[in-house]
């Protein structure tokens, strides 16, 4: 429910990224569950938001995997911010191989492929 009120709020406009982040970080100090971090991870990645910087979007998916790491959206979810943001194809392919392991499906696969892999 949180979550798709932040998201709701972005989306119309009343609600900046750095607001979001300010909320989701909030929350994750109360209860840190693996959406929240995932969204924390975006919210990075998709805002220049001061005081953060791409690696600290890759310490909050890791946190996710942390969290639950036999969930195989997380590990996508880390292939493609390493293949898409970061530019780092060996690490996307492996955290696409992870994913494809832990039961990902077609996507994981189509995105190990499009790398060669």
């Amino acid at each position: 429910m949180f979550e798709q009120k932040i998201k709701a709020g972005i989306l119309s406009g009343t609600l900046s990224f750095e607001a979001a982040l300010t909320h989701v970080d909030a929350a994750l100090a109360i209860s840190p569950t693996c959406s929240l971090w995932i969204m924390r991870g975006r919210l990075i990645q998709l805002a220049d938001v001061p005081g953060f910087a791409l690696e600290d979007a890759a310490v909050s998916f890791l946190s996710a995997r942390d969290l639950a790491p036999r969930d195989p959206e997380i590990a996508l979810e880390l292939g493609h911010f390493y293949d898409a943001v970061m530019r780092d194809r060996s690490k996307a392919k492996a955290f696409y191989r992870e994913a494809i392991a832990l039961g990902a499906g077609e996507e994981a696969k189509l995105s190990l492929a499009d790398l060669g892999g």
